[in-house]
C-alpha cells in the first residue's frame, strides 16, 4: 500500500468523519487524522489549501455531518502560521458556521484547543469580532428565529457566547434584531417593556412587526392549555417550526400537518428526519401529506436547493423501511410511496453525472474489514460502497459490477434497481482482502475496461500480486490503458493506487462530487 498526502487524507476525513476501522481503533484513526490537518496548517500554502477545502466540503454539502469541517476550522484558527493565515480562517467562519449548532460546536473546539496550544482560557480579538458579527450580520427576523428554535446546543447557550462578545444593543440592526436579541438573552419581561418603545423607533417598522409576530407565536404556543387546533394556526400565521413547540403537542398529526405544509413547507432535512414519526401519528396515510412528501423528495431542483446529504437519505430509508426505531417504542407501517421516493431522492442528491462512454469495471471489497459502520452511521463500508456504485451503475452504459474479499464473484447489479436491493447485493463476506482480483478476473476472463474503480479501505495483505503489479499486467496484456480510481471507504492515509502513476486517483468515499469527479477521470478530463 501507499500513503496518499495529507491534503487527501483530510478530504476523507471531512467527508467521512473518523471512528473504528478493522485494525485500528477510532482513537487512534481520530488522532491520524487530527495529525493531517496539523500538518496542513504547518506551512501558508498547505493552511490556504486546507481553508478552500473545507468551505468547498461545507458550502456545497459535500459531507453527511458538519462536526469534521467545523474541527479542522477550528484548527486553522488556532494553528495557523501567520496573522494573516489566522485571519482567513476567521473570515470563514460565516461561511462555515450557518446556524448556532455550528456555531456552537466551533466555539467548542477552538476553546479547548487554544487553551492546550497557548494555556489561554480566552479567545483572541480577531475571534471575538468575529463571532460579534455572526450575530450583528443577520437580519431581525433570521436572528429572531436563529435565537429561538436553537436555543443551546453543545453545552453553549446564546447568553454565554453574547457574554464573551460584548454585543451591544447599538452594533444590532433596526429592523427587528434588538427586540430578538431582548427576548432570547433577557427573557420574555424585557422584551415586552421594550417591544413598543423599540416598535416606535424603528426606521424600518415592517421587519420589527415580522419579528414581533413570531415571538408572539412563540410565546402563544408555549402556553398552557393550548389545543392542538390552536397550535396548528399559530404555525401557520406565525411561520412557527418544531423546536417552537412545547413537546406536549409532538403526537397531535393536526399539528404535524400544518408544521409539513405550511408556507414554504418543512426544511428538506427536517421532514426526511420525522418521516417516521408522521407516518406513526397516521399523518402520511392523509393522500394530500403523502402527494406533499413525495412531490418534495422527488423534485431535483428542491433536493439540490436544500443540500441535503444522500448519506442522510440513506440512513433515512433504511431505518424507515425497518419500522421501527432504533431506541424507544415508536413504529410505523411503512407507506411504499414514501419507500419509493427516499429512493429517488437519494439519487438525485448526487446531482447530474455526465456518462463517460467508457467500459467500467466497479469493484466492491466485501472483505471483513469493510463490516465496519461509517462513522456516525448504522450503514456499513461494505453497503455504502454498494449505494455509491448504483450511481455509477445507473449512468454508464457499459459497466460490469463485482465483489471480492479473498476470492471474487460477479455482481448482478443494475442501473435500475432500488438503492435497497444494490445494497442487499453487497451483503456478503469473503474474509480477507485482495484488491488485485477485479484485475486479474478481467485479464483472465478477457473483459475489456477502460477505468476500473475500487470501493475499498485499502486494508489489504493477501493474495500473490500487488494490486499495481495486476493493473500493469492488464495494461501490457491487453494494450488498454486501463485507469484506476480509488474510493476510500475510511478516513485512513492508505491507498493501493500508486501515486507516481499518472493514469490512477484517488477518490473519498460518499462525496456527493465522487460520481462526477470519477466521470471526468474516466473521460481524460482531470
Amino acid at each position: 500500500m501507499w500513503r496518499i498526502p495529507a491534503k487527501q487524507q483530510v478530504l476523507r476525513f471531512l467527508i467521512l468523519g473518523s471512528g473504528d476501522t478493522y485494525y485500528q481503533a477510532g482513537a487512534s484513526a481520530a488522532s491520524e487524522c487530527c495529525l493531517a490537518v496539523l500538518e496542513m496548517c504547518s506551512t501558508e500554502a498547505g493552511h490556504a489549501e486546507l481553508l478552500e477545502l473545507i468551505k468547498s466540503v461545507s458550502v456545497h454539502g459535500r459531507a453527511p455531518k458538519q462536526e469534521p469541517t467545523l474541527l479542522a476550522l477550528a484548527a486553522a484558527i488556532v494553528h495557523g502560521p501567520t496573522p494573516a493565515a489566522k485571519s482567513a480562517a476567521l473570515q470563514a467562519v460565516e461561511l462555515c458556521a450557518r446556524i448556532p449548532t455550528h456555531l456552537f460546536a466551533l466555539l467548542g473546539h477552538v476553546t479547548s484547543m487554544s487553551r492546550a496550544a497557548h494555556n489561554s482560557k480566552g479567545w483572541g480579538r480577531g475571534m471575538r469580532r468575529t463571532v460579534g458579527n455572526w450575530y450583528t450580520s443577520k437580519s431581525g427576523r433570521e436572528l429572531a428565529m436563529q435565537v429561538t428554535k436553537y436555543k443551546n446546543r453543545e453545552g453553549w447557550s446564546h447568553q454565554d457566547v453574547l457574554r464573551m462578545v460584548h454585543v451591544g444593543p447599538e452594533t444590532l440592526k433596526d429592523d427587528g434584531a434588538r427586540l430578538a436579541m431582548a427576548f432570547a438573552i433577557k427573557g420574555p419581561d424585557a422584551y415586552a417593556a421594550e417591544c413598543e418603545k423599540l416598535t416606535e423607533a424603528s426606521a424600518d417598522p415592517e421587519s420589527v412587526a415580522a419579528v414581533v409576530r413570531l415571538i408572539t407565536g412563540i410565546t402563544a404556543v408555549g402556553a398552557v392549555g393550548v389545543t392542538g387546533a390552536e397550535a396548528a394556526r399559530l404555525i401557520r400565521e406565525h411561520g412557527l417550526v418544531r423546536e417552537h413547540l412545547p413537546t406536549t403537542l409532538l403526537d397531535d398529526a393536526e399539528v404535524w400537518k400544518a408544521l409539513l405544509m405550511s408556507g414554504h413547507g418543512m426544511p428538506m432535512e427536517a421532514m426526511v428526519r420525522n418521516l417516521s414519526k408522521m407516518t406513526a401519528i397516521g399523518l402520511l396515510g392523509q393522500r394530500e401529506c403523502a402527494d406533499w412528501v413525495v412531490a418534495r423528495l422527488t423534485n431535483a431542483d428542491a433536493i439540490r436547493a436544500s443540500r441535503i446529504h444522500p448519506m442522510k437519505l440513506l440512513m433515512a430509508s433504511r431505518q424507515y423501511q425497518r419500522g421501527h426505531g432504533d431506541k424507544g417504542k415508536l413504529s410505523w407501517m411503512p407507506e411504499l410511496r414514501v419507500v419509493e421516493a427516499l429512493d429517488a431522492a437519494f439519487k438525485l442528491a448526487f446531482g447530474n453525472v455526465e456518462p463517460t462512454g467508457k467500459r467500467m469495471m466497479l469493484a466492491l471489497d466485501v472483505s471483513g474489514s469493510m463490516g465496519t459502520a461509517v462513522p456516525g452511521t448504522s450503514i456499513s463500508c461494505r453497503q455504502a460502497s454498494a449505494a455509491m456504485a448504483l450511481i455509477t451503475c445507473a449512468t454508464e452504459g457499459s459497466c460490469s459490477v463485482v465483489a471480492f474479499g479473498a476470492q471474487l464473484t460477479p455482481v448482478a447489479m443494475k442501473g435500475d434497481m432500488t438503492v435497497s436491493q444494490a445494497v442487499s447485493v453487497s451483503d456478503m463476506d469473503f474474509g480477507a482482502t485482495d484488491c488485485a482480483l477485479p484485475m486479474l478476473h478481467a485479464l483472465e476472463n478477457g473483459i475489456a475496461v477502460d477505468c476500473f474503480v475500487v470501493y475499498t479501505d485499502s486494508e489489504t495483505w493477501f493474495g500473490s500480486v500487488h494490486p499495481q503489479d495486476a493493473l500493469q499486467q492488464y495494461r501490457a496484456a491487453t494494450g488498454i490503458c486501463a485507469k484506476l480510481a480509488v474510493v476510500g471507504m475510511v478516513s485512513n492515509r492508505l491507498t493501493i493506487a500508486d501515486p507516481s502513476d499518472p493514469h490512477t486517483l484517488n477518490l473519498a468515499g460518499f462525496d456527493t462530487s465522487t460520481p462526477e469527479v470519477l466521470s471526468m477521470f474516466a473521460r481524460g478530463e482531470l
